[in-house]
């Protein structure tokens, strides 16, 4: 009755780390400052004195939190598991793999020091956060990101890396397995390399070395980076070694020889084979000297990922294209990792050149297969990516044997990420103004390959004259039904439309038909003017892995001529000019005479050849080019006063020149997206 009447157990977290001080001072533990929730405490009933539940002190100097629900208390569990728990399980692997073996290494000034927290940074901001916010709250969550930051940068805070390391399979899939699920599921949003990198290194610490054949009571070891898969195998070796520690319960480690021990009973697949064990099978069954690359390790990683009870707890749904990536991107990561492309040094290639916030599908090794079967998505076919996921320094790239498998690797890789030169556009830059330099969604549906098609289905009330004499916007309107709505985009042209809407992240839009909706996007560009262009136009050609377009610049005509004459206007490195002189071979003499006459110029041939060799010098033009109608002729006899020799030309064919018949010239600027 007492204790019924008199006594009430209330749930709560208890969130407060005291680590251990050298042997000389063990007795004394390290001490963090006090957390904003080192005790969180539900009290549903208000059972707890007005002081405790109340005051503000509380929490500000003790840290002590009270919750009247029992979701707020849920809420602040999943927070810690998130961002607190899931950082430590994303970051300790890697630590103890690269022979860090405290976190306290997070508050140091060092190299590794300033690598680690930047990755966790770009882990918290670009997936933590993201997914924790919409069930949490943005302010919350990321409150509990910046109390956690300050508390793993405290010289007084650092666990043991190893210890953390402990039960990583199921860890793997409580602490970030919840973000993961949640970042499939959310239409904005994608499972970055940052994400592919934690669950990799987690398993590549759960691979024994090459020599290991017998786990004893569950324990494996494993090698560390920077040493051979064939460390010491036999859990008794250096046991008088003084530079091996205990970290857990039976486990130990020993930097000096570069081995550690882990344990592991997760079961896969329908054998429900060990991982550990699947993965020494894969990585080192092969009788040759070759490393696997990474489609031999895509099935054990998706069983893992797969696995509700003690693996990564993640559950696809219909989501498959974004999972499979995931699985492809830490298969990629993973298999650099095994073959000895060190952690450290991979994790800190993936920093500087800006990848680990880039969606997975950048990793592809290849086209994605689920069981030897294409998955039906555009990241099946080349599409542009700006690193190479295996570059030729990695140890992936040593040896390899040429099956079909790996040169289809190979190619896929190699292929995606180089860059291209479009040598013929009509695109002009932002400088140029928005009569010249078109884009946007309006510019894009009445290029005239669509408006051709339009008029295919268009009824015959609509006439061409009515039609061009709308707005761009409400011509786009009519496209874009016509086309789009009523019927299924199956043309290059419709397509080319619905690869650029996808590129830019707007699937959501093109599944509802929502033109307003990509307008909207595109707006956000256009309402930064000049700036908001030129970001437009740096990231079209990002996407596109487009180094540089070359224009058709048309000296001829005055509306582009204004902007070259009599100052050069100064344009982005992504443009590079090509000199178009078609009214000279189309005999337009009336063209000629008024260029040559505003620009000063003697109107004879003479003047004309002057002409063209200053706006060379203006321009510095790639090559030159010209097209002519249909009936151009050039007669016999005509160059009989210029032309001294017979046969070919050699020196002047070594000229750069585009010479193109059978076609009419088009006014006004090129479409960018």
């Amino acid at each position: 009755t007492f204790l019924q009447n008199q006594v009430v157990f209330l749930n709560s977290m208890v969130d407060r780390i005291t680590s251990q001080r050298s042997p000389e001072e063990s007795q004394v533990p390290k001490c963090e400052p006090c957390p904003s929730k080192a005790f969180v405490v539900l009290d549903p009933s208000g059972d707890l004195p007005v002081a405790l539940s109340s005051s503000p002190s509380m929490k500000s100097t003790y840290g002590v939190v009270v919750r009247s629900s029992s979701t707020e208390l849920q809420g602040d569990i999943a927070l810690k598991l998130r961002i607190a728990n899931g950082t430590h399980t994303a970051i300790a692997h890697t630590l103890a793999l690269c022979s860090y073996p405290m976190t306290d290494t997070l508050s140091t000034s060092s190299p590794p020091g300033i690598l680690s927290r930047e990755y966790l940074e770009s882990l918290v901001q670009g997936q933590i956060l993201k997914a924790a916010s919409p069930h949490y709250g943005s302010q919350e969550a990321l409150d509990t990101w910046q109390d956690w930051k300050s508390r793993l940068e405290h010289p007084h805070f650092g666990l043991s890396s190893f210890f953390i390391t402990q039960n990583g399979p199921s860890k793997g899939g409580i602490r970030l397995g919840p973000t993961v699920q949640d970042l499939l599921t959310m239409d904005k949003e994608e499972v970055s390399v940052s994400m592919a990198f934690a669950f990799a290194a987690l398993l590549r610490w759960l691979t024994p070395h090459k020599n290991h054949t017998n786990s004893h009571g569950g324990v494996y070891r494993g090698w560390l980076d920077g040493f051979a898969p064939t460390v010491a195998v036999s859990s008794s070796d250096n046991d008088s070694d003084d530079n091996t520690q205990e970290y857990a319960d039976g486990l130990r480690y020993n930097l000096t020889q570069g081995w550690y021990e882990f344990r592991c009973a997760c079961r896969i697949g329908q054998d429900e084979q060990v991982l550990s064990k699947v993965l020494q099978e894969v990585a080192f069954s092969s009788s040759t000297t070759t490393p696997p690359q990474p489609s031999a390790y895509l099935s054990v990683i998706r069983d893992y990922l797969l696995l509700q009870d003690g693996g990564g707890n993640i559950s696809p749904g219909n989501n498959h294209t974004k999972f499979e990536s995931f699985v492809a991107a830490i298969a990629t990561l993973y298999a650099r990792m095994v073959a000895g492309d060190g952690v450290q040094s991979l994790l800190q290639e993936l920093n500087d050149t800006g990848t680990l916030k880039e969606d997975c599908s950048i990793l592809i090794d290849g086209p994605l297969h689920k069981n030897n079967i294409s998955v039906p998505s555009s990241l099946s076919y080349l599409f542009y990516r700006p690193h190479c996921a295996i570059p030729s320094t990695s140890q992936l790239m040593k040896g390899v044997l040429l099956t079909p498998e790996t040169i289809q690797s190979v190619v896929y890789a190699e292929v995606s990420s180089a860059e291209t030169i479009d040598v013929h556009t009509h695109l002009l830059p932002p400088s140029h103004g928005g009569m010249l330099c078109l884009w946007g969604i309006d510019e894009l549906l009445t290029y005239h390959y669509l408006v051709a098609e339009y008029f295919m289905t268009a009824p015959s009330t609509v006439l061409p004259e009515e039609f061009y004499a709308m707005s761009k916007q409400d011509q786009a309107n009519l496209i874009w039904q016509a086309l789009f709505v009523d019927r299924s985009p199956l043309s290059e042209a419709c397509r080319g439309v619905i690869t650029t809407l996808q590129a830019f992240g707007l699937e959501v839009e093109i599944q509802n038909r929502d033109l307003e909706s990509i307008r909207t996007f595109y707006q956000t560009f256009r309402s930064k003017g000049l700036e908001g262009t030129e970001e437009f136009t740096e990231m079209v050609y990002r996407k596109a892995g487009v180094k540089y377009a070359i224009m058709t610049n048309i000296p001829f005509d005055s509306n582009e001529a204004q902007h070259w004459r009599p100052q050069r206007k100064e344009y982005p490195h992504r443009y590079r000019s090509a000199l178009r002189v078609d009214p000279l071979l189309a005999g337009d003499q009336e063209t000629v005479e008024i260029s040559l006459k505003a620009s000063g110029y003697d109107t004879t041939l003479e003047g004309a050849r002057q002409y063209l060799r200053d706006w060379c010098d203006t321009m510095k033009p790639e090559y030159m080019m010209a097209s002519t109608p249909h009936n151009f002729v050039l007669k016999e006899g005509s160059l009989s006063n210029v032309v001294q020799k017979t046969g070919v030309n050699e020196d002047v064919m070594k000229e750069p020149f585009a010479f193109v018949t059978g076609t009419t010239s088009g006014g006004g600027g090129g479409v960018s997206g």
